[in-house]
């Protein structure tokens, strides 16, 4: 279930991979026919979930930032790094920083992928991200999103900049699988 590494080559042989990464998802508000549903995601390093609000980067034991939305979370395995928690948040903290989210443009999906390439090279399925999409792609022309909110939705300026493949970018130099860990 769920996406997950290639078969071992010989860098994953080489180099032990002692923390267990796993993505944590919980679908919530309507299902759209044919597009999907909104989720809420966070990233599991070797039993400590991860994951993105307008306070930063939060981190605790067990999956606790799934129960405000009463739906049962699914669990998706990733694989195995040698990367810690610890730091993946140092590496990502500059670019998800308190008060810098946005509910289309950089929330805890954003976060989810970035965590995920980082930890494992790989990225975060479009599923949990298509809604977001839409809304930001939509909101850009038209302003429906702050229509259909009453107005509570208001674009995030510390959000304005930010672009996953930048975030990205700047980590495809190292290769998850082989980064030694340095906590």
């Amino acid at each position: 279930m769920g996406a997950g590494l290639s078969a071992p080559g010989a860098a994953e042989q080489r180099i032990p991979q002692n923390h267990r990464v796993q993505l944590v998802a919980t679908c919530f508000g309507p299902r759209i026919p044919g597009i999907g549903q909104a989720h809420h995601t966070s990233v599991v390093v070797h039993g400590v979930e991860y994951w993105f609000n307008s306070t930063g980067i939060n981190k605790n034991e067990g999956i606790r930032s799934h129960i405000p939305y009463r739906n049962t979370p699914q669990i998706f395995e990733y694989g195995f790094t040698t990367i810690s928690g610890h730091s993946m948040v140092t590496a990502l903290s500059k670019d998800f920083q308190k008060n810098s989210y946005d509910l289309l443009r950089k929330n805890c999906n954003s976060f989810s992928e970035c965590a995920l390439f980082y930890l494992c090279g790989t990225h975060l399925g479009d599923k949990f991200r298509i809604l977001e999409k839409i809304g930001r792609k939509v909101d850009n022309h038209t302003g429906f999103i702050k229509a259909i909110s009453g107005g509570a939705y208001k674009k995030n300026p510390a959000a304005n900049a930010f672009k996953t493949i930048q975030v990205e970018g700047a980590f495809a130099h190292h290769d998850p699988l082989a980064l030694r860990d340095r906590d």
